[in-house]
């Protein structure tokens, strides 16, 4: 066997390992992610007011600082999600819309957002945070934006 076809295999078969030690570590990551999300919806099932609050909006059985709380776990997950490789972008904006849907969500972000972005530690960050701060300014801009009927009644 020729040298060149001996670097050839040898770099054949570390490329392999580097892949499925990537695969597997992406597979960690995933069950890790999904075990953190598993423990927020068994919070929200074994605390009904606050699922409640997500639904209903303001429930006053549930205070402030536990709405801020859990908001922030959840953005936190997505940001961990995110982070690991295992949202990209598109899915990152479409998972921050839907958590932009709900008010302690939106309010959590209104409040501290501004904090995430100026401890922001990298590109990833940056771009989690622009990310989140786009879903807010759109759900914001929908709540504010006049209906249908109202420009009817304009004319």
């Amino acid at each position: 066997m020729k040298a060149s076809t001996a670097v050839l295999v040898v770099a054949a078969v570390g490329a392999i390992g580097i892949y499925q030690r990537a695969r597997h570590g992406k597979q960690a990551l995933t069950l890790q992610a999904a075990v953190l999300h598993q423990a927020l919806c068994r919070d929200e099932a074994a605390n009904p007011a606050l699922y409640a609050d997500h639904e209903q909006g303001d429930n006053p059985e549930v205070t402030k600082e536990s709405r801020m709380a859990h908001a922030n776990a959840w953005i936190s997950l997505l940001s961990v999600q995110f982070r690991a490789g295992l949202l990209d972008q598109p899915a990152l904006r479409r998972q921050a819309l839907a958590l932009m849907w709900l008010d302690p969500v939106r309010d959590y972000w209104a409040e501290h957002g501004g904090h995430r972005e100026d401890v922001a530690n990298d590109f990833v960050d940056e771009t989690f945070n622009q990310a989140m701060e786009g879903a807010y300014l759109v759900r914001i801009h929908k709540d504010s934006a006049p209906t249908t009927s109202a420009l009817v009644g304009s004319e």
